[in-house]
């Protein structure tokens, strides 16, 4: 009897990772739907499109990309979380996700328990940037300006609860500064406003303010990421300038719903690795000065966590809210 049980649990133990490979040795076995938490036209769909001709090529199974903007990515997010977890629905979001669980007072899942992170793709390098008159050309100069000047200075952003401010936010929180915050209705006219010399400083995305700072109409201060930027390398990270532990990236990634099956997650993660290095995806994140990123499916899911814990703490200094 004894042998008998020894033998069912054995093989009830094969059973489960002997599943999961045989599902993904048959993944996909139909449309793939990418859910967009942005309108059609806009460079994630943009870019979810690119992918999905990749992965569509490599598999032989048609994907789609299905828009569902709405509530700062919740809308797209809880139609991923109801789906099947089979690998043939997926999402493909930026760091909004992160921001969600600080920024609503309620959402309808939770970000951590109910969707998988499958696969990081870029990061998209922002630089602290201040208007060419004022005076400063570090990090630490502004800093000791700000507290020179407490309430005088201000900064720009494209809204309320946008990536930019609460990264903007963090930092202030962390060099422990009073800098007055002016929202503008998207990036463009708040970029526009720090040119024309209305407010102070303002975070953009690298790829947007190259000619400005070549031709010395904006002074940048420090990159937001990890290393430093390739199309203006002698900028220094913000932790060479002085702040230790700042973590506000932007990125790009894809999440399946939980429950995908490990064996679906990892194919799914190569799947979009191999992607990465076509010509189509690779040229394009190079003219938007975007940082290819690859990684693992834990790798991703700790980023995720560790900008969960970090745009909590922005939300909170900023008083950010989306209800």
């Amino acid at each position: 009897m004894k042998m008998l049980l020894r033998a069912a649990l054995s093989f009830a133990f094969l059973a489960i990772p002997a599943s999961g490979l045989f599902a993904a040795e048959n993944y996909p076995s139909k449309t793939i739907r990418v859910v967009v938490p942005f309108p059609p036209g806009g460079s994630v769909n943009v870019i979810a499109r690119l992918f999905g001709d990749a992965l569509q090529q490599a598999w032989g199974q048609p994907v789609v990309v299905d828009p569902k903007p709405g509530a700062g990515g919740i809308v797209a997010s809880e139609e991923v979380v109801k789906a099947a977890p089979d690998g043939h629905t997926l999402m493909m979001a930026t760091a909004n996700v992160a921001v969600a669980p600080s920024l609503f007072k309620t959402i309808p899942f939770d970000t951590e328990k109910d969707l998988i992170p499958v696969a990081q793709t870029m990061e998209v390098p922002g630089v602290f940037l201040v208007r060419s008159d004022l005076g400063v050309k570090t990090l630490q100069e502004f800093i000791d300006l700000a507290r020179s000047k407490p309430g005088d200075l201000n900064y720009s952003s494209g809204g309320s609860g946008s990536i930019p401010h609460l990264g903007t936010e963090l930092l202030l929180t962390k060099a422990g500064i009073e800098v007055e915050h002016i929202p503008y209705p998207g990036n463009a006219p708040a970029l526009l406003a720090l040119v024309a010399g209305e407010v102070d400083m303002m975070q953009s995305n690298v790829g947007d303010v190259l000619q400005y700072i070549k031709d010395g109409t904006l002074i940048p201060l420090a990159v937001n990421t990890p290393e430093r930027v390739p199309q203006i390398p002698d900028v220094p990270t913000v932790a060479e300038a002085g702040i230790a532990d700042y973590n506000a990236v932007g990125w790009h990634g894809f999440f399946a719903p939980a429950g995908t099956p490990k064996e679906i997650v990892d194919k799914i993660n190569q799947g979009i690795r191999d992607a990465l290095k076509t010509p189509a995806i690779s040229e394009y994140f190079s003219n938007l000065g975007y940082i290819v990123h690859t990684g693992s499916p834990e790798d991703f899911a700790r980023l995720v966590h560790d900008d969960i814990q970090n745009y909590a703490i922005a939300v909170k200094a900023s008083g950010a809210t989306a209800e």
